[in-house]
C-alpha cells in the first residue's frame, strides 16, 4: 500500500462533463459578458485569470501575455463536423485556432494561423507539432494589424472552409482528422510580450440542416444503444458488448483478476495491482463498494490504470475511475510530475455502504466510462500513456474503505 495523490489537485482538477448534443445544437459558446469564464487559461507553469474589458461596446476577454498560453474549453467534448467561430483582435504575437484538435496534444489537429502582420496560414499538423499538409494562405490590405476580425472554421466530413469576417477565404478537402475539440494557442513575440483579445467563441454542429456547409450528422450516442447489459458477466461477454458497439477491435485476452482489493482508512493511498504488467490500450472492470463517514470535504474510491510511481512508490501518473461521497462518477488523469491534470464527473445515485459496477475503455488519448452498463462519460479526453493498474481511497474519515472485487483487465498487447 503505497502513496496515491495529493487530494487538493484531484479536487481542484474536476470539471464538469457535458453530454452528447443533438444535430444544429450550440456545442460550446463564451460571450466574455462576465468574470465567470467557460475556459480555462495556462502556461507552462500556471493558470491565468483574464480581465474582462466592459468599457469599449461589447465586452471581450483581454490576456497580457509575456511568452506562450493555451487556452481551451473548462469542459472537453469530441465533436465531429462543427463550425468554430471566434472574434479576437492580436497586438505583437501569433494566434493559433486549432480545429478537431487531437486528445493530449497541443498541436495535432487543423491550424488556422494568425500573425499580428494579419497574414492567414490554414495547415494539418501532426502530434509531434510538424506540419503535414498546407491547405493555403490569405492576406487582405483592408485587415488592418491590431483590428477585430472574425474567423471561422467549418468541418464537415473530409470539406474543410476558412472565413475571415464572413468571406470564405481558404477550402480544402482531407481525412487526416475526423473528430476532435479546439484549442488556442497565443505566442508573443519577443521579450516585450504580447496582447489577445477574445470574443464571441462559439462551436456550432453541422449537419443536413444545420447550415450551409451541409454533410454528416455529428455522431452521438443515445442511453438506449450505450449499455452493456451484462455489466457484470464475464470479461468474454462484456467484451462481446463493447466489440459490437464499435468502442474497441476484436480479439484480445484477460490480462490478470483480482477477487478482492481494499484500504481503509483517511489519507490518500492506494493499493498496487499487477504492478509488473504495463499497459495502454486495456479495458477495466470490477465491484466498487465505497463506505465513508460524514464530511464535507472530497472523498473518491477507484479502480487505477497506467499507474507509474517514483522509488517512494508515489504515483507520478495514474488514470483512475470511481465514486466520491459527491455522489458522483469520475474519470480522473494526471501527470504529477508536470502536474497536469484532467478529470471529469457525473451525478449517479451512490451513498456510503453502497456498490457499484464500473467499467472504463482506454484507448489512446480517449476514455469512456460505464456505471452498473450505463454509459455516462463517451470518449473524454486524457493523456496518451501506458502504465500498471491499482486501487485508490482518497478519504478524510477514518471510517471510510474502499473494496475492489472481481476486478479485470482486457488488453490486446
Amino acid at each position: 500500500m503505497v502513496r496515491w495523490f495529493a487530494s487538493l489537485a484531484f479536487a481542484l482538477a474536476l470539471l464538469t462533463f457535458g453530454g452528447a448534443r443533438a444535430q444544429g445544437d450550440i456545442l460550446f459558446e463564451e460571450s466574455f459578458d462576465s468574470s465567470r469564464t467557460a475556459l480555462v487559461y495556462f502556461d507552462a507553469e500556471d493558470y491565468y485569470e483574464p480581465e474582462l474589458i466592459t468599457g469599449e461596446g461589447d465586452p471581450f476577454s483581454r490576456l497580457i501575455v509575456p511568452e506562450a498560453l493555451w487556452i481551451e474549453p473548462e469542459t472537453l467534448e469530441i465533436w465531429g463536423d462543427y463550425r468554430l467561430e471566434l472574434t479576437t483582435r492580436i497586438q505583437n504575437g501569433t494566434l493559433y485556432i486549432t480545429g478537431r484538435s487531437g486528445s493530449g496534444s497541443s498541436c495535432e489537429g487543423y491550424d488556422l494561423v494568425f500573425t499580428s502582420e494579419s497574414e492567414i496560414f490554414f495547415s494539418s499538423v501532426d502530434a509531434d507539432c510538424e506540419y503535414l499538409r498546407d491547405f493555403g494562405d490569405y492576406s487582405d490590405p483592408v485587415l488592418d494589424p491590431g483590428e477585430w476580425v472574425t474567423f471561422a472554421m467549418e468541418f464537415v466530413g473530409e470539406s474543410l472552409s476558412v472565413f475571415v469576417n464572413g468571406e470564405q477565404v481558404i477550402s480544402g478537402e482531407d481525412d487526416t482528422y475526423s473528430e476532435g475539440d479546439l484549442l488556442l494557442y497565443f505566442e508573443a513575440e519577443g521579450s516585450k510580450g504580447g496582447t489577445l483579445d477574445l470574443a464571441d467563441l462559439r462551436v456550432t454542429a453541422l449537419g443536413e440542416t444545420a447550415s450551409a456547409g451541409g454533410g454528416r450528422t455529428v455522431e452521438t450516442t443515445s442511453n438506449a444503444d450505450a449499455r452493456v447489459v451484462d455489466f457484470a458477466g464475464a470479461p468474454e461477454d462484456v467484451m462481446a458488448e463493447l466489440a459490437a458497439q464499435d468502442l474497441v477491435e476484436s480479439g484480445g485476452y484477460v490480462l490478470f483478476r483480482e477477487d478482492y482489493a481494499w484500504f481503509e482508512g483517511t489519507g490518500s493511498w492506494f493499493t498496487p495491482l499487477a504492478r509488473q504488467q504495463s499497459r495502454q490500450n486495456v479495458v477495466m472492470g470490477g465491484e466498487l463498494t465505497f463506505t465513508y463517514g460524514e464530511s464535507d470535504e472530497f472523498q473518491a474510491c477507484g479502480l487505477m490504470t497506467r499507474v507509474n510511481t517514483d522509488a517512494n512508490g508515489s504515483t507520478t501518473t495514474q488514470t483512475e475511475f470511481g465514486v466520491t461521497s459527491f455522489g458522483e462518477t469520475y474519470v480522473f488523469d494526471a501527470d504529477f510530475r508536470d502536474d497536469l491534470f484532467d478529470a471529469y464527473y457525473e451525478p449517479v445515485r451512490f451513498t456510503s455502504g453502497d456498490s457499484a459496477h464500473v467499467l472504463m475503455v482506454l484507448q489512446g488519448g480517449l476514455a469512456t466510462l460505464f456505471v452498473d452498463g450505463e454509459r455516462l462519460m463517451d470518449r473524454v479526453k486524457i493523456e496518451t500513456r501506458s502504465g500498471s493498474f491499482g486501487i485508490g481511497l482518497l478519504s478524510t474519515t477514518p471510517e471510510a474503505r474502499c473494496e475492489g472485487r472481481e476486478i479485470w483487465v482486457w488488453t490486446w498487447e
